[in-house]
């Protein structure tokens, strides 16, 4: 009976021994593992009799990226930060899956400008460059990565120094491209100022009624100064007019008047006594 009872105690503990080691529910998948969720293997995916191990599947989401730009332009002007230098205003066709550009203006041809975007638009401008040759490099991104990196050539040609101004009727206009340094009426300071300290312009006087001059010097990154006096004088207005008409000063109608009285009385006279 006691060897009975050992028997079949081994024999039912043996039976039970692969549940209780190898605790899951669920059945292995093709890749021999599955999911435990009992026991010590509680939250894990592992493998039993050989298994191989489970690679869960790359899905390749590039072709979802935005299309590359085709084709962009720019244009420059004259600094407002350095009148010696220029500011770069780049433009591009505009891609419809794109959400945001990545762009930089460098020396470098097909330059990555980076994973962050610019500007939402197809639109952007560079502040403050030298002259030279420059690559304006473009890159459109969204959700799922970016596109190539398309570039174009940007020449920036030498700045030469220019000042110049001059009146024209009751208005002041200047260009004072490449000069490092001015001195010029505190009004056309001012009015420089608010439109964003642009070396090209213009200002209406602010006193037309009475003569003046209006002193402007400057001085270009040469050390060259220039300086230039501008004379206002108030415009007179004319005594009207009347076509055909003559203007008589009274004394001198009164004077001819007389003169003409006396010869025609001498001729009257003379005329009675030849009679």
């Amino acid at each position: 009976m006691k060897k009975f009872f050992v028997a079949f105690t081994i024999t039912f503990g043996f039976l039970l021994w692969p549940s209780i080691v190898f605790a899951h529910s669920g059945r292995t998948d093709s890749s021999g593992g599955h999911n435990c969720r009992v026991g010590s293997c509680a939250g894990t995916y592992h493998y039993h009799n050989g298994g191989r191990r489970y690679t869960p599947p790359v899905i390749d989401y590039s072709y979802l990226r935005p299309s590359p730009v085709k084709s962009g332009n720019q244009s420059y002007y004259a600094s407002a930060d350095n009148w010696c230098n220029y500011d770069v205003i780049a433009n591009w066709d505009s891609i419809s899956d794109a959400t945001g550009y990545s762009v930089s203006l460098t020396k470098t041809a097909g330059g990555n400008p980076g994973n962050i975007s610019d500007t939402s638009t197809n639109s952007y401008t560079f502040k403050n460059f030298e002259a030279g040759t420059w690559y304006l490099n473009v890159k459109t991104g969204n959700s799922y990565g970016w596109s190539d990196v398309v570039y174009w050539t940007v020449t920036l040609p030498k700045m030469e120094p220019v000042f110049e101004v001059y009146l024209n009727g009751n208005t002041i206009n200047y260009n004072f491209s490449c000069q490092k340094e001015i001195n010029a009426p505190q009004f056309v300071v001012d009015a420089m100022k608010k439109t964003g300290n642009s070396p090209k312009g213009s200002v209406k006087l602010q006193n037309t009624t009475t003569a003046q001059n209006l002193i402007f010097n400057g001085t270009d990154r040469k050390g060259k100064t220039y300086e230039k006096t501008i004379n206002f004088v108030p415009a007179t207005t004319p005594i009207p007019q009347v076509q055909g008409a003559t203007t008589t000063n009274p004394i001198e109608g009164i004077i001819g008047l007389s003169v003409l009285g006396v010869i025609t009385y001498w001729a009257w006279n003379r005329k009675t006594k030849q009679a």
